[in-house]
């Protein structure tokens, strides 16, 4: 192995502009890391090892351009320092080959830091990006079963500085570059692939492979030839071509003659992607000539029958790694047979994804027993797992996602004890059944959204204290126990996006150190308490967009989202209804000064809704400056205040009721005066006329008046006849 030294002999002191051309010097003696490696060593990036400080981190920044935006940020932190183990620096959701994934990895025995950049067509690549799914950079190779703890990769750097470590760096060259190409196809050059052609529409084969002449000589990372109408490959139709990795994808190709890759193909392709044709069948002709084939993907081929020796034929069956049949018709029947894959002697990944399985096929796989370590059954029917059908030692990675399973035993697990990764996304279960875990301590990755769970309980992670990462996205959840996440200390990454939470208690992510990644997005989220996500000190990702947050308090972050170097920080808080006074002024300062933080995202607007006196308008960025006269506003009154307030409302309503009442009684007495007087000027009226009565009738004489000294009333002469009585009455008696 070559190694490079500093020129002036300080290890820590690199001269950066001869480190290139001494690496470009080292691709003679590139280590494959124990993995058999048939691609040519200028395709490979290389191993480069040195002091681990700046100095490496500028170097490799040189050599591929940090993406401006990312899922998860680059650290110091994602350097894995255990003993054989290597974890990504560039992010999972990075798979257009537009970045690469830089590995780190350490010799037990050795703490100098070594950062390996593997080819997307070796073993070590392709299980990287299965892992890249779960969001979990850190990957074992596949002699190192047992796991250590991860310590942090700062700490690694300490230990190389005091260590003073030698450190070996080798690079290989990109020697070859693509050359000039011919419409309709066009290199697309990346650093895994330098010699990346894609060939579309190009209407037939022999166009596509006309225009591609100029590649004759060269080595050919990857041909892509998608979208043209190839119902068959002819015999000799690559012959001149050296390609490792060939893809015929949407190109109705129903059949392959036998002599189809005559030539230097034979030995020279690892990896073939037949995705999408019309196949009908497992290819029994051309392929299994192939020597050096590890993938084969042959997903969407309308493939419903797999004889009993369909793999028997290949000259790869004792190399084949990878094997995709997604998409097909396969169904319990057809992978009734252990002779099926028993060719396949090697086999570690396998994928059965959306086809027609009601039960796992335990006896098509008892071959596969000791290889198999990527299982995915996800997109079947599916709707139990029974003890026993669950039988492979070495297996790490499980996806039964969307099989409508209510319920797993927790003996289903005993047979997977290493499992790592897990998804059950998309199944029916009513709430979280924490004693399914019981037998898979070992899990780092959980994905159990779009369930009816609606709580979290304190005691749902007991089982499984190793867990890393959570995806529980567009489940039903509104409540998480007290305690719930405490009991996975190591967790890195929290993912709750779309539920029903309302509220972010300070106790939800408290004490949680490794802590790095949480999303919040798209909840019912209007409260977040005091502390809600402090001391947090790996918190660099936190999307709390989309809910209906208007303020929250200035303590929410203390001890948190600290400035790193070359760490990205992401606090997206777009797409809630901010209301933009005193109290948020403190949030939008603190994004004012750090400008580094991201806010937003594609479609998404971190804004003010409203604010006191509208100003700041609507609409108006949370960085803003304001430039507005008064932009106080009145306080909510608590306690005493309130109190105050209370009795002088109380005060104000009763001097208005008493008030009313002395209106209504002066009323009423005003009423009642002018009856009574009223009254008394028409008793006057009658006095007046009686009075011109008894005038008138005053000289008559002989008139009877009544006397009634104490009368106010005058005498009344009522000119009544004479009494009489019954002495004066005549008598006339008749005897």
């Amino acid at each position: 192995m070559s190694s490079l030294t500093p020129e002036t002999g300080n290890q820590s002191c690199w001269d950066m502009g001869k480190l290139p051309e001494a690496l470009m010097r080292a691709h003679e003696t590139l280590p494959n890391n124990g993995e058999q490696c048939t691609r040519p060593l200028r395709s490979w990036f290389g191993l480069y090892s040195a002091a681990a400080d700046n100095r490496l981190r500028q170097f490799l920044r040189l050599l591929v351009p940090t993406p401006k935006k990312l899922d998860v940020p680059i650290s110091e932190r994602d350097l894995c320092p255990a003993a054989g183990q290597r974890r990504a620096l560039w992010p999972a959701s990075k798979r257009n080959n537009a970045f690469f994934p830089v590995f780190a990895t350490t010799d037990g025995a050795n703490p100098s830091a070594h950062l390996l950049v593997s080819p997307p067509s070796s073993a070590a690549a392709e299980q990287q990006q299965h892992r890249e799914r779960a969001g979990l950079p850190c990957q074992p190779p596949s002699h190192t079963p047992q796991q250590h703890t991860l310590p942090r990769a700062v700490d690694v750097f300490k230990m190389v500085r005091s260590a003073w470590a030698l450190v070996t760096v080798l690079v290989v060259g990109v020697a070859a570059q693509c050359p000039t190409l011919s419409g309709p196809c066009r290199c697309a050059p990346s650093v895994y692939e330098p010699v990346a052609i894609i060939c579309q529409n190009a209407g037939s084969l022999n166009n596509a492979l006309q225009a591609i002449q100029a590649a004759r000589d060269i080595p050919i990372d990857s041909l892509t030839i998608t979208d043209t109408a190839v119902p068959s490959i002819p015999a000799n139709a690559f012959q001149s071509f050296t390609i490792l990795r060939l893809v015929l994808n949407r190109n109705t190709l129903q059949n392959i003659d036998d002599q189809a890759f005559n030539g230097k193909l034979l030995d020279s392709l690892i990896e073939l992607d037949l995705n999408d044709n019309n196949l009908g069948q497992i290819p029994q002709s051309g392929v299994p000539r192939l020597r050096n084939l590890r993938k084969l993907y042959l997903n969407r081929n309308r493939i419903t029958q797999l004889t009993a020796n369909a793999f028997g034929s290949y000259e790869s069956k004792d190399l084949l790694l990878k094997l995709e049949l997604a998409g097909n018709r396969l169904t319990d029947q057809t992978l009734g047979s252990s002779a099926i894959f028993r060719p396949l002697t090697l086999l570690q990944e396998l994928s059965l994804e959306t086809n027609s399985l009601s039960a796992i096929p335990s006896a098509a796989l008892v071959n596969q027993r000791g290889t198999l370590t990527n299982l995915n059954l996800g997109l079947n029917s599916i709707n139990e797992v029974p003890v026993g059908a669950l039988d492979f030692p070495v297996l790490t990675s499980l996806s039964l996602e969307f099989n409508g399973i209510t319920v797993i035993p927790p003996q289903a697990f005993q047979g997977v004890p290493n499992l790592q990764f897990l998804y059950m996304t998309g199944n029916k279960f009513p709430s979280w059944a924490p004693e399914m875990f019981r037998y898979i301590g070992q899990l780092k990755t959980l994905g159990i959204g779009e369930t009816p769970i609606s709580v979290i309980p304190n005691n749902a992670f007991m089982h499984i204290p190793n867990l890393i990462r959570l995806e529980m996205s567009e489940a039903a959840v509104d409540t998480i126990e007290r305690g719930a996440f405490q009991r996975t200390p190591q967790i890195q990454a929290i993912v709750l996006n779309k539920n029903r939470l309302s509220q972010v208690r300070a106790d939800f992510f408290e004490g949680l150190n490794d802590l790095y990644s949480i999303d919040l997005q798209g909840n019912r989220i209007d409260n977040v308490q005091n502390l809600g996500f402090a001391n947090l000190p790996s918190l660099t990702h936190l999307d709390i967009s989309y809910n209906l947050l208007q303020t929250m308090p200035s303590d929410v972050f203390l001890n948190t989202f600290a400035p790193k170097p070359n760490d990205r920080r992401v606090i997206y808080a777009c797409g809630n209804p901010w209301y933009c006074n005193n109290e948020l002024e403190w949030f939008r300062k603190l994004l004012r000064d750090n400008l580094d933080i991201d806010i937003e995202k594609p479609g998404c607007l971190a804004v003010c809704v409203s604010s006191p006196n509208g100003c700041p308008v609507e609409g108006t960025p949370l960085r803003s400056v304001d430039f507005c006269q008064n932009n106080e506003d009145a306080q909510p009154l608590t306690g005493r205040a309130l109190s105050v307030v209370g009795w002088i409302i109380l005060a104000i309503i009763m001097t208005i009721l008493c008030i009313s009442i002395c209106l209504l009684a002066l009323v009423r007495y005003g009423m009642s005066h002018r009856r009574k007087k009223q009254k008394d000027q028409e008793i006057e009226e009658d006095i007046r006329v009686m009075s011109s009565a008894t005038s008138v009738y005053g000289g008559g004489g002989g008139m009877s008046v009544i006397d009634r000294p104490y009368s106010t009333v005058p005498p009344v002469n009522l000119d009544l006849p004479a009494a009489h009585t019954l002495d004066d009455r005549p008598s006339n008696y008749f005897y």
